[in-house]
């Protein structure tokens, strides 16, 4: 039998990054998975709030590699030229039968060079990557492994295969997703799923879909800063929405392939006998712009149909486990913060786990703080993701909730980015260890105090619309006002007036006035926690990736990016 300290089921980007921690620090680890490499996988869209926390978890935990995944110019050049670039999220509202207001338009821009760009990631390059950096620090797999039956004893855990083989160990790290084998084996899941977003799916990887900037009106008629087909472009409808995630969006791609998908309100878009192909190609239909841009594309794989995709579990840590985000609950890829979920767990499970390696007591409880606030989160970004599907049937009202959701993204990146350039400029580990403390943890700014305000307030109002005692437009108007005393956002955002659908970018010059801002006039607390890093030691970090930008990528970082939209 083979003996290791901990097993990790699953080798996606949760299993490895896991894997790559434990076996640097020097535990003997074993990947159990029960596909093969390389695969088909979605989840593909990173945010500025993931890229940061990937920066502080490669530093945290001395693993460089991930450095990698956490900005466009470095993916390319030392994962896969096959990841595309994620410039901005771009949103279109469609109303059916009729050509695409340019005035009903959204975006919100990532983190521009040389903080950024974000990424789309090829996901089966990505997780080969990481699975070669997990065996590359002494890890090992097992792929086409399939575990049927577990014993939990008092001072090991054996796992036995399909096959009859037996693999023992002190800890079991459950990364396998929807059909974690755990969850069924302690009858973890809840039943009902008690999330409130409920939604189903179909999605694949295609070739041939148009750029709607070919297709749509000129640029300037949506008053955004960067072109669709340069981040993830979401299609918005009464019902549901769809995203279009190209990886041949820069100069340098070798992948002709989109992955695209449409998630649907289970209860205005109930399954039906169609086939998959069939039923995207109804949807797409209703709306000629979106039709047209999808007038070429064919997939290059079978459309995958699913039932409702969210779940949740009862708890994500026992006697011996622990389920990482995907296998434990999941909302679905709206906002992408699936991935921000896995690093939150990950952050909080390793320290435990070390320790808990070291004194061989593996007792729940110590455990038990990654498991609420794992379920705090999930449920947190559940509520934002059903008010978004609430939103769908009227612009205003999603106009309104998209502001939401975007201070919380922002504010989310800002508190990482604090914590990261605090310890860049003064070396101190301490700034490191913030992630697992409030403010800093958790997704879209879930855990600090002013914008959880902001957001209970608005949700109150998305809840007062939903049992009909106040109109979409009052709601609307109603969240907005919110953003008049929002004092943790910068003023110039403009963000309580509906005619700004989008706030500033975030290139040198931009990201030099918000530090000014966040100096000279928000409320000291405030800054404390978003911006307490010296302006010049900012400076000093941002040219030094332009330097490294310049000198050590294989195509040189163009100038004019750090400054032009």
């Amino acid at each position: 039998m083979q003996t290791y300290d901990v097993i990790v089921l699953g080798s996606g980007l949760g299993g490895s990054i896991t894997s790559s921690i434990l076996a640097r620090k020097g535990w003997r680890v074993l990947m159990i998975d029960a596909a093969s490499h390389p695969r088909f996988a979605i989840g593909e869209a990173t945010t500025p709030d993931i890229s940061f926390l990937l920066k502080i978890v490669s530093k945290k935990y001395q693993v460089p590699e991930l450095h990698n995944l956490t900005n466009f110019h470095d993916l390319r050049d030392h994962v896969s030229s096959k990841c595309g670039t994620k410039k901005a999220f771009s949103f279109l509202y469609h109303r059916e039968g009729q050509d695409q207001d340019p005035g009903e338009s959204h975006q919100f821009p990532t983190l521009a060079p040389p903080l950024g760009p974000d990424c789309h990631m090829f996901r089966q390059d990505t997780d080969a990557y990481m699975v070669g950096v997990a065996l590359d620090y002494g890890a090992d797999i097992r792929q086409q492994v399939r575990i049927e039956n577990f014993e939990f004893g008092s001072d090991s855990v054996t796992l036995t295969s399909t096959d009859g083989e037996q693999f023992q160990c002190r800890f079991v790290v459950d990364g396998s997703g929807f059909r974690s084998p755990i969850a069924a084996e302690k009858d973890l899941r809840d039943s009902p799923c008690r999330l409130k977003t409920h939604s189903r799916a179909l999605f694949t990887h295609m070739i041939g879909v148009g750029s709607y900037d070919e297709i749509g009106h000129e640029l300037s008629d949506y008053g955004i800063a960067y072109r669709f087909q340069e981040g993830t472009l979401h299609h918005v409808f009464d019902g549901g929405w769809m995203w279009v995630i190209p990886f041949n969006n820069h100069a340098e791609q070798t992948n002709p392939l989109c992955s695209v998908g449409v998630l649907l309100d289970s209860e205005k878009y109930p399954m039906t006998d169609m086939a998959p192909a069939d039923e995207f190609a109804s949807i797409i239909n209703r709306f000629p712009r979106v039709a047209e841009q999808f007038r070429n594309a064919r997939p290059i794989r079978d459309w995958i149909r699913t039932g409702r995709i969210q779940y949740s579990s009862k708890s994500i840590v026992g006697e011996r486990y622990c389920l990482l985000a995907h296998a434990a609950g999941f909302v679905g890829p709206l906002f992408s913060t699936g991935l921000n979920h896995t690093l939150q767990v990950i952050d909080g499970l390793i320290p435990r786990l070390d320790a808990a390696l070291k004194s061989d007591d593996f007792r729940p409880g110590k455990f038990e703080e990654v498991n609420d606030r794992f379920q705090d989160g999930l449920e947190y970004c559940d509520r934002i993701v059903a008010n978004a599907f609430k939103s769908f049937g009227n612009f205003d009202l999603w106009d309104a909730w998209f502001r939401v959701w975007v201070a919380g993204n922002f504010v989310g990146t800002t508190l990482k980015t604090n914590l990261y350039l605090n310890y860049v400029q003064s070396n101190d580990e301490s700034w490191l260890e913030k992630t697992s403390s409030e403010p800093f943890c958790g997704a879209l700014a879930g855990n600090f105090a002013p914008h959880r305000e902001l957001f209970e307030s608005a949700d109150s109002q998305m809840q007062a619309f939903s049992e009909g005692h106040i109109t979409a437009s009052e709601a609307a108007d109603s969240i907005r006002a919110l953003f008049l005393t929002a004092d943790y956002l910068p003023r110039y955002f403009k963000w309580h007036d509906k005619n700004v659908r989008t706030t500033s970018t975030f290139t040198l010059p931009d990201l030099t006035r918000l530090v000014l801002w966040y100096t000279m006039f928000a409320p000291k607390g405030i800054a404390d926690d978003l911006i307490s890093f010296k302006l010049t030691g900012f400076v000093n970090y941002a040219w030094k990736r332009i330097h490294r930008s310049r000198s050590g990528s294989r195509r040189k970082l163009a100038w004019d990016t750090l400054f032009v939209n």
